[in-house]
């Protein structure tokens, strides 16, 4: 040990928060910039709370194997949240789709899971785009057509492809015929002649708020004579023949001129068969070359007694805008409209379903307000639209930049002829979906590192925003995003998958200025993929729940596992040692009190730790028949893999200016704890340990500590510790706090008492 310098001076320094996260090594010393003073050198498997303590992340539930081969890439989860009661978490691997719900797979009559066959390669599915609408999930991709996913029951779904129509079907036939009146018998009268009638109808439905395509009335022919030029294959002779043959000459009924229907009764009546789910039905007549509403009727035929034809309201024309595999990247919901964006052969067009009809690109002539909507983003740079995200504008995110998408005016409805595309910033996004989270937009740049936020500045009316990053890019230097997820209750915190499999998340709350990085690691796996639904944690409230994809080597064996990060309440009053679940890929006895647990076969041959009645008990070794024999019998049993968290403090900022360069010793260290067990403390950079939940001093025989832990049972400990460590001079004077135990812990402040050296 370094000896002391002659003359130390004493004093106190306390860490009231780490609401900072984790600090990036550029700015290890960085003491003048206010955030530092509430950061951390490492903060790994501990989080931030939004007040600023930290808290060992609780422990995942082993959910089951996933199909996917091991061997190649990892499946994909996607979240399908109906409701806060009713969410599930999807599965997509090699042309097959699991469904977990309350974790648990769903599974058929016979207990094999319930599996839906789906048209996508394992590759591909990773990077699928969604939208939800209910019981409806949308997917695209740019190599299948866009689909969708509908739940029809528990254990009833289907995946088809979108079928582009109006909603409901056109009258099967229209027959229009002519009532000549007394015209037919005018002779010579002037004005009176034969004039030609075309007519068209359509079905209208208002639940579906949608029309159908036209109807047109049969198509006309005439004799008309046609000559052919014969040759006689025996003589070589030519020869002409001439024929009488019909030819169609448009669709239309031919009558006197309906304009005489006051003097003369003639007009034209059309019908049509029923349509099933038709409130009323339009009738339509040519004008001009352009198609002119007539009427509506609720029956099933009309009269046309010389209606003025309204060429400002046409029929619908049909459009299936994706046509010929051109299929769209990125889909949203934005003003009752279905969105989709980018193609191989448009990547930078933007159509827009008819309002309030999802499947229907249909289009009026001339077109109307509520009409489907095809437009270009004009940029200098042809970039694929990856993801469309809705806020108070539609936010295009492309590989190059951002563009908002309006009306014109934030909130502004878009129409045909009212569409805008401005740009916003000149940041492009990575292919994984951007986050809405409240009134901003998280995004990881298209380089698939670094995490930006895009809020609307009403001032400058435009969106923009900042690198949440810049702190703590060390973490993200030279690796990339490949998945991520936000669970807002109970604690904030953004899921991100990195692609070494280290999982980051990040405590995220805005209105209090709280951005704090940390990074968390499990025994023998990588990340793969997140996804946060809501669910009951066992206690009445309901939290959002992170299920990971994890790639697993236990004894040797490799596989992709689903899991469960756990709730972290302990029971009702969250003061029940008992329910700690502070193991990875674990699962728990509950029953009579045994001395062995098994059922253990995904752990077989590996070591894992126990909670045992609220005891935890590390080392121990699952046999390959995935029993577990226990150290002490136990009622409530969680086993699983070993976590390390670990929390490392930042150099200690001594004095104006600070005394960086002066040695240090640390000669007291107070936690301010609350529910915790088996934290220590290390003051020589991990050499020497230190309990810091079992320390306090007794008043005397009849004020027992309150701090230390019984033989009889387990205790959680709250409020003020003290522990002297092993005295030891450093430079940096940093110290830090670690748990290998399978209980919680958490840390609300720590001061030291330090001895500054000359």
């Amino acid at each position: 040990m370094a000896q002391a310098p002659s003359g130390p001076q004493v004093g106190l320094t306390w860490f009231s928060s780490f609401s900072g996260g984790i600090m990036a090594p550029l700015i290890g010393y960085r003491s003048d910039m206010e955030k530092w003073h509430s950061g951390a050198a490492e903060l790994e498997n501990f989080f931030v709370h939004v007040q600023g303590g930290i808290s060992n992340r609780p422990g995942t539930q082993y959910i089951g194997t996933s199909k996917a081969d091991a061997a190649g890439p990892p499946p994909k989860l996607i979240a399908f949240i109906y409701n806060n009661s009713q969410s599930y978490v999807l599965e997509f691997g090699d042309h097959y789709l699991r469904f977990i719900s309350n974790g648990a797979y769903l599974t058929n009559p016979d207990g094999s899971p319930y599996e839906l066959a789906t048209p996508y390669s394992i590759a591909d599915a990773f990077w699928l785009r969604h939208a939800q609408s209910a019981d409806v999930m949308t997917l695209t991709h740019s190599s299948y057509p866009a689909m969708n996913l509908s739940r029809r029951g528990e254990t009833d779904w289907t995946l088809e492809v979108i079928p582009y129509s109006s909603g409901i079907e056109a009258p099967a036939s229209l027959v229009a015929s002519a009532v000549e009146g007394n015209a037919g018998n005018t002779g010579t009268t002037p004005g009176v002649s034969k004039v030609k009638y075309e007519y068209a109808v359509t079905s209208v439905s208002n639940d579906k708020n949608t029309e159908s395509n036209a109807t047109l009335a049969p198509s006309q022919t005439e004799m008309t004579t046609q000559t052919q030029t014969v040759t006689d294959p025996a003589t070589g002779k030519t020869s002409t023949v001439t024929s009488q043959v019909p030819v169609e000459v448009g669709r239309f009924v031919t009558n006197y001129n309906i304009g005489y229907y006051t003097n003369y009764g003639n007009y034209n009546t059309l019908s049509w068969p029923a349509v099933s789910g038709a409130d009323y039905y339009n009738v339509y007549r040519r004008f001009a070359g352009q198609w002119g509403l007539i009427g509506n009727t609720t029956s099933l035929s009309f009269d046309d007694v010389n209606y003025a034809p309204d060429t400002e309201n046409g029929p619908p024309a049909h459009r299936n805008p994706f046509d010929g595999n051109n299929n769209p990247v990125s889909v949203t919901y934005f003003q009752q409209r279905r969105v989709f964006a980018g193609s191989f052969a448009y990547p930078q067009t933007v159509w827009m379903s008819r309002s309030a009809n999802y499947t229907n690109f249909d289009i009026h002539t001339p077109v109307v307000s509520d009409d489907a909507i095809t437009a270009t983003i004009a940029s200098q740079q042809v970039n694929t639209i990856k993801h469309l995200v809705p806020m108070a504008d539609l936010l295009a995110f492309t590989g190059t930049g951002i563009w908002k998408i309006s009306g014109g005016q934030t909130g502004t409805p878009i129409t045909p002829s009212n569409f805008t595309a401005i740009p916003q910033m000149f940041v492009g996004s990575s292919d994984v979906q951007p986050l809405p989270i409240n009134t901003d937009v998280l995004f990881i740049e298209n380089k698939g590192s670094h995490i930006r936020d895009l809020q609307y500045d009403w001032y400058a009316q435009i969106y923009q925003g900042n690198d949440l990053s810049v702190l703590a890019d060390h973490l993200f230097y030279g690796y990339t995003i490949s998945d991520w997820s936000f669970a807002q209750f109970p604690f904030n915190l953004i899921w991100a998958v990195r692609s070494d499999g280290a999982m980051l998340s990040m405590t995220y709350l805005k209105e209090q200025n709280v951005m704090a990085w940390h990074q968390h690691k499990t025994e023998g796996g990588a990340f793969q993929s997140v996804a946060i639904v809501p669910e009951e944690n066992g206690y009445g409230a309901i939290e959002d729940t992170p299920y990971v994809v994890v790639k697993r080597t236990i004894a040797g064996r490799q596989s992709y596992t689903v899991e469960r990060i756990q709730s972290r309440q302990l029971g009702a009053e969250n003061d029940d040692i008992t329910r700690s679940w502070f193991v990875d890929c674990g699962l728990r006895y509950e029953g009579q009190a045994t001395i062995t647990v098994s059922g253990l076969g995904h752990l077989a041959g590996a070591t894992v730790s126990a909670c045992i009645n609220g005891r935890g008990f590390t080392g121990l070794t699952v046999g390959n028949d995935g029993t577990l024999s226990l150290p002490r019998s136990g009622s409530v049993v969680t086993v699983g893999l070993p976590i390390r968290a670990r929390a490392v403090t930042l150099p200690l900022d001594l004095g104006n200016p600070p005394q960086f360069a002066r040695r240090k010793r640390v000669s007291k260290v107070y936690a301010s704890l609350y529910n915790t067990s088996g934290l220590s403390v290390s003051t020589n950079e991990g050499r020497t340990f230190h309990d810091l939940d079992n320390q306090g001093a007794a008043a005397g025989p009849s004020a027992p500590n309150p701090y230390q832990k019984k033989d009889t049972g387990p205790a959680l400990i709250s409020g003020m510790t003290m522990r002297i460590p092993t005295p030891n001079w450093t430079q940096k004077g940093s110290f830090i706090l670690q748990t290998d135990q399978p209980l919680p812990v958490t840390v609300t402040s720590v001061s030291v008492d330090v001895e500054l050296g000359n």
